[in-house]
This record gives C-alpha cells, sequence and structure tokens, in this order.
C-alpha cells in the first residue's frame, strides 16, 4: 500500500515511519509538508500515470495544522478535485477539538486519529495501518 504522510513536523514524520516499521507494515510512504506540496504530488502522480478522472492508488493521512495550506484545506482541494476525490483521507492530528472531528467527516475522511505521543499510541497507529494494508481492497487506480 503507498501512502502519502502530509506532516510539517520532522519528528512527527520519523515516528510514523518507525511505527509502520516496527509494525511490519508493507507499506511505501511518501512525505508532504504541507497541503500544497501534497497537491503537487497528488497531480504528478495522476498525470505520470496517465490516470486522469480516477484517484491514485494511495491512502493520504494528513496533519491538520500545517504552513501554507492547513490539512482541513487541503482535504477540501482533494475533494474537489474530480481525479481525487475519491481518495481515502485519514486525518492524523494533535487537535481533540469537536470542530476539527466535525469538519474532517464532513468532508469524509475515513479516520480521524489522535497524535498521543506515547509508545502505546504509536504501536496502534503502526498496527492499524499494517492491518489496513492486508485486509483493505483499494480500487484500481
Amino acid at each position: 500500500m503507498n501512502i502519502l504522510l502530509v506532516e510539517d513536523d520532522e519528528v512527527d514524520r520519523m515516528l510514523f515511519h518507525r511505527a509502520l516499521k516496527k509494525a511490519g507494515a508493507k507499506c511505501t510512504v511518501v512525505d508532504a509538508t504541507d497541503g500544497a506540496e501534497a497537491l503537487e504530488l497528488l497531480q504528478t502522480l495522476i498525470g505520470s500515470e496517465g490516470r486522469s478522472g480516477q484517484a491514485p492508488n494511495t491512502v493520504i493521512v494528513t496533519d491538520i495544522n500545517m504552513p501554507r495550506m492547513n490539512g482541513h484545506e487541503f482535504v477540501a482541494a482533494v475533494r474537489e478535485n474530480p481525479d481525487l476525490a475519491k481518495a481515502v483521507v485519514f486525518v492524523y492530528s494533535t487537535s481533540a477539538t469537536e470542530e476539527d472531528r466535525q469538519l474532517a467527516y464532513s468532508r469524509h475522511v475515513a479516520g480521524y486519529l489522535l497524535k498521543r505521543g506515547d509508545d502505546n499510541a504509536l504501536k496502534d497507529i503502526g498496527s492499524l495501518f499494517d492491518v489496513y494494508s492486508r485486509t483493505v481492497e483499494l480500487p484500481d487506480a
């Protein structure tokens, strides 16, 4: 499974990669530091593989609080783009506010995951994506 990790914090990116590795998840992860960079990467992927009109076979994991384009703006842009609208998106954030959760789910995210910062939480994140990669059938792109 391919994952696009949209995260501005270098330590959080490293911890996410480490969690996947420790869980044995068979995932290829590409990093973007904000929503604008992530959109550019996704458009390049669509164009280079001739997938116009189809979402890339990539699960997107995005933070909310980022520079240039935050996670909410990024998810809105993904949903408004016909080539990306059906992409699987998870939010992975420190924000536990009801407002952020409601806004994310109103944009049809697959899940809202809290960064709790402890070893058990990281283990859970790694396990979640390990199981997801082995059990969920994504559409052919």
